[in-house]
C-alpha cells in the first residue's frame, strides 16, 4: 500500500522532465516507471557515489524543506526542477528556497531569534521556531579541463547540523538537454527516491 501511495505522489513530478527538455532546447518527455517508481535512465550511480546514507525517521520533518544551491548552474529552471521533485517526495507540506525562507523570517518577525540562514547556527535557531526541518543542498562544480560537472546532493537535519544523506555524480556538460535530464539529475533523484522509500518501510 505504501508503494502505491508513493508511486501516485511521484507521478505528479513526471511533467518536470518535459519542462527540463523545453528549457534547454529539445522537447523530450520523461515518465516515472510505474513498476519501479523510479525515473527511467540508462545511468545508475555506484556504491561509491553514496557518501552518506543514514537511517532516519522522516516523519518528524513535517514543517518545511529548505532548498539551497551552491556552485554554478543554480539558474531558475534548475531550481524549479529540483523544487518540484522534492515536493513529489512528500517530505513536508512546503519547500522554500533560501530567498523565500528569508522572506518567511522577516514576515513572521523572527529576525531577533534567527541571525542568519547562511550558517548552521542560524539554521538551528530557525528549527527552534518552526520545528525540525531538512535542508536539501545541490552543488554543481564545473571541471572545465574535462568538460564535466561534478554534482552533489546532500540532505541535512537543520536542528542538529547532521548530514543524513549525500550522493555525488559526474556527468558531461549540463547544457546538453539529454545530459541534464538523464545523466545529471535523474540518477541523483532516483537514489534519493530509494533512500526515502527505505526510510518509510
Amino acid at each position: 500500500m505504501k508503494d502505491i501511495i508513493f508511486l501516485a505522489i511521484l507521478s505528479g513530478s513526471c511533467l518536470l522532465w518535459a519542462s527540463c527538455a523545453t528549457t534547454y532546447g529539445t522537447y523530450k518527455e520523461y515518465h516515472i516507471n510505474t513498476r519501479t517508481g523510479y525515473y527511467d535512465t540508462a545511468k545508475k550511480l555506484f556504491p561509491d557515489n553514496i557518501l552518506v546514507e543514514e537511517k532516519s525517521d522522516l516523519s518528524k520533518y513535517s514543517s518545511t524543506v529548505l532548498l539551497t544551491f551552491s556552485g554554478d548552474y543554480n539558474d531558475k529552471n534548475v531550481i524549479e526542477l529540483t523544487r518540484q521533485f522534492i515536493v513529489a517526495l512528500n517530505l513536508s507540506g512546503d519547500v522554500k528556497t533560501k530567498q523565500e525562507m528569508e522572506q518567511f523570517v522577516i514576515k513572521n518577525s523572527l529576525e531577533s531569534k534567527v541571525n542568519s540562514i547562511d550558517n548552521p547556527i542560524g539554521l538551528k535557531q530557525l528549527s527552534n521556531e518552526i520545528g525540525p526541518y531538512l535542508v536539501f543542498n545541490f552543488r554543481f562544480i564545473p571541471v572545465s579541463n574535462f568538460n564535466l560537472i561534478h554534482s552533489f546532493l546532500s540532505i541535512t537535519d537543520a536542528s542538529t547540523n547532521t548530514r543524513i544523506f549525500e550522493i555525488d555524480n559526474w556527468s558531461p556538460d549540463v547544457y546538453n538537454v539529454q545530459n541534464i535530464c538523464e545523466s545529471l539529475l535523474a540518477p541523483m533523484f532516483n537514489e534519493t527516491i530509494k533512500w526515502v522509500r527505505s526510510n518509510r518501510e
